[in-house]
């Protein structure tokens, strides 16, 4: 890299995904080691286990994917988009089997609580 290339702004959006995180100091700690790279502006959010980058200061994802797992995380580039008639990944099938299976249950629960017709009548026994 040129000397006039490290110096002047590189202004860059990139995105990576941690693994490993448990708390919300997690998250600092990665995301301190980031910022102290010269020319690097990250924030690194717990919520999303995600490295989002502002500027990358000319570095590429390899070095940046090095400090993150030089501090104890593991880290890579996100999945591509999904391209139309493609089966969603795993995750996102348990979710839906588990939506299909509590919503029923929540319609019967609102129901006895809340429709009086629909409830028991008091006193039968």
């Amino acid at each position: 890299m040129s000397e006039t290339a490290a110096a002047g702004p590189l202004i860059t959006g990139a995105e990576l995904v941690v693994g490993g995180m448990t708390c919300g100091a997690c998250a600092a700690r990665i995301e301190r080691r980031l910022n102290r790279l010269p020319g690097v502006a990250a924030t690194v959010n717990y919520a999303t286990g995600r490295a989002y980058f502002a500027s990358t200061g000319g570095r590429d994802p390899a070095e940046l994917i090095g400090v993150i797992e030089s501090a104890g995380y593991t880290a890579g580039p996100p999945a591509p988009p999904r391209q139309d008639g493609q089966q969603p990944d795993p995750e996102t099938r348990t979710l839906a089997r588990r939506l299909a299976v509590c919503a029923p249950l929540a319609v019967a629960v609102i129901v006895l609580s809340m429709v009086p017709a629909g409830q028991f009548p008091a006193g039968s026994g």
